[in-house]
């Protein structure tokens, strides 16, 4: 499961002691070597418009333990003293424990829950707030890995439903050839010998009435 850490300009923090840009809410619980280099990392001198800026991932080692790091900043926010600030809402997780296939980046397309406001109070996370990325729709592509071998990203295996790739699609293709009495394009030719004959008769009979 994954943990959470929000960093921003508070007149208490969570860790006693500290104000300013410091953790404001999250898990506290977390090393703390990891949480001093995401706090000094992320405090910046945000521009006074406010933005929501786009989500990151790394992995990062701290402690003999790497991480998988997930981060969010809004910046141009008013703090406690009515100056311009920003936020930086982090989700860690430990790499051994990282769910297996899931791709990082379906985590920074899938999860909606950023937090961009300041915090009321200092406040420690637990159980209830840890996240559980496992839970998040894997995207799933159909590849063809050869002639005769299909495979198929993610957990699930086969062919997506609605989704089907052709492998001849882009190839140039033959014109298939005509065949005895019918059109290329499948459609029967229509057979005029006996209208042409029953005509020339019509007209022969019309001729004979008219001369004889």
């Amino acid at each position: 499961m994954a943990k959470q850490l929000i960093f921003c300009s508070v007149p208490h923090g969570l860790q006693p002691g500290r104000s300013g840009y410091c953790l404001a809410a999250g898990h506290n619980d977390l090393p703390g070597s990891l949480i001093r280099q995401l706090e000094q990392e992320t405090s910046v001198f945000p521009p006074n418009e406010k933005e929501d800026h786009p989500a990151k991932h790394e992995i990062r080692k701290t402690g003999g333990i790497s991480w998988h790091v997930f981060s969010r900043q809004t910046t141009g926010i008013k703090d406690y003293t009515g100056r311009s600030s920003g936020l930086t809402h982090v989700i860690v997780e430990r790499l051994d424990d990282f769910p297996e296939g899931l791709d990082p980046k379906t985590v920074l397309w899938s999860f909606k829950s950023w937090v961009t406001v300041i915090p009321e109070a200092p406040r420690a996370f637990g159980p209830a707030e840890e996240i559980s990325l496992g839970s998040m729709t894997r995207k799933r592509v159909i590849t063809f890995a050869g002639d005769g071998a299909e495979t198929t990203s993610g957990a699930a295996k086969g062919r997506e439903k609605g989704f089907n790739l052709d492998r001849n699609a882009g190839r140039s293709q033959p014109r298939p050839r005509p065949r005895s009495g019918i059109y290329w394009d499948g459609r029967r030719r229509r057979r005029r010998l006996p209208f042409i004959i029953g005509l020339g008769l019509v007209i022969a009979v019309c001729a004979a009435y008219f001369f004889f």
